[in-house]
């Protein structure tokens, strides 16, 4: 196999190295004298880029999505139903838990819209959120009844996997690495 002159690499039959895109010894020139020009490669800023592999953004996307579902749904109802207290989630810190958990549904399904790896950061912060939202409400709400955190309502305990759930789904989708070979 030949190697190439500039960067070592074998080239095979090609008419240009691969990985630097300078003509090889056999390149054959064109009627007007001039070498062909090499093929865009992915890495080229000129070509378009190769697409993420649509299984990872699938089951990243719609695993964040499910689990910005099941917060949205954990903020709308009972977060403490014990004891004589009830408390609703849209009284306290839920319309916050609502609304970053209607945000990352969002970025979540942008995610998957565009098959693009930059949604799923902000889904990553909203889930963040959410379960750091649940997980705070937790423990404000043991300190003013005094309770210990075990006596949340499930709504609660929902809200804050459900947050980790979207927030692990979108690392995962935010590492997702471009092939060309993807499809």
């Amino acid at each position: 196999m030949p190697f190439c002159a500039t960067c070592g690499r074998e080239y095979g039959a090609f008419n240009f190295c691969p990985y630097c895109g300078r003509p090889s010894d056999g390149a054959v020139a064109r009627q007007d004298g001039k070498l062909p020009s090499p093929p865009l490669s992915r890495a080229d800023p000129v070509g378009k880029p190769a697409p993420l592999p649509l299984r990872g953004v699938l089951i990243f996307g719609l695993a964040a999505a499910l689990g910005f579902c099941a917060a949205a749904a954990a903020a709308l109802i009972s977060w403490i139903d014990e004891w004589g207290l009830r408390v609703s989630g849209l009284d306290r810190d839920g319309r916050l838990a609502l609304a970053m958990a209607l945000a990352g549904l969002l970025f979540s399904l942008l995610a998957i819209a565009l098959r693009s790896r930059w949604p799923f950061v902000p889904a990553m912060v909203a889930g963040m959120a959410v379960s750091s939202l649940a997980l705070l409400e937790m423990v404000d709400l043991a300190r003013s009844a005094g309770f210990s955190i075990s006596g949340a309502g499930t709504a609660l305990w929902v809200s804050a996997a459900a947050g980790i759930v979207a927030l692990v789904a979108g690392a995962g989708g935010a590492s997702l690495r471009r092939s060309p070979h993807n499809q």
